[in-house]
Order: structure tokens, then sequence, then C-alpha cells
């Protein structure tokens, strides 16, 4: 969908579901076909997943100020001391932005 839809109507009846932004007929897919897309899709580090959803945080902030805020707590991230691995930091990120996305949105964002 190349980040450019930001509208779909799905229906029961139908094996397709139409984008609205610049709409676009696409066939439905099944469970095992979407997971199937992911498993076999391309793979990023954490702190490069992490930087994608700061990203779209950044993106929603440009139309909801209230957003801003969560930017502003993701940066001071970086100024906490965390003992531990050095895995900890972008896992500390990670879960911030996930808990970020469902108090915004209310999408559940997985690390795969």
């Amino acid at each position: 969908m190349a980040d450019r839809h930001y509208y779909a109507t799905f229906t029961t009846v139908s094996e397709h579901f139409y984008l609205h932004s610049d709409p676009v007929k696409t066939r439905r897919r099944s469970g095992t076909e979407t997971l199937n897309a992911i498993v076999e899709g391309k793979r990023t580090s954490l702190a490069g997943g992490n930087q994608q959803l700061l990203t779209g945080l950044k993106i929603l902030a440009e139309y909801d100020e209230g957003v801003f805020r969560y930017v502003e707590q993701y940066r001071k991230l970086d100024e906490i001391n965390f003992r531990g691995s050095r895995e900890l930091r972008p896992l500390a990120k990670f879960h911030f932005l996930r808990s970020a996305f469902r108090e915004i949105v209310g999408a559940t964002v997985y690390r795969i």
C-alpha cells in the first residue's frame, strides 16, 4: 500500500476491499497468506523498527498536537541510564512506542 492509503472498506460478501485515499481494488488475503507474507517479508533490527515507529508517531503528531508529548517522552529515554545489556534500551523504546500507539490509535504493535 506504500504509505498512501488511510481508509479501507471491507465487506463480508466480497473477496476484495477498497482503499479510499487513492482508490485501488485489491484481493483480500486469508490469515495464512498474511502470516506467510509476514514470515517471508523484509526483516529489520529492533532499533530500525523503533525508528520506523517513531517516524509514524511524528507523522501523527503533525495532525494531533497531543501526540507530540509522546515524541518528547521518547527522546527522554536516551537520557535514562539503563543497567544491564545493550539490548535493554531498544527494548524499552519498543515497549514505550507500543504503549503510545495503543493509547493514541488503539493499535497493538507486535515484535516479530
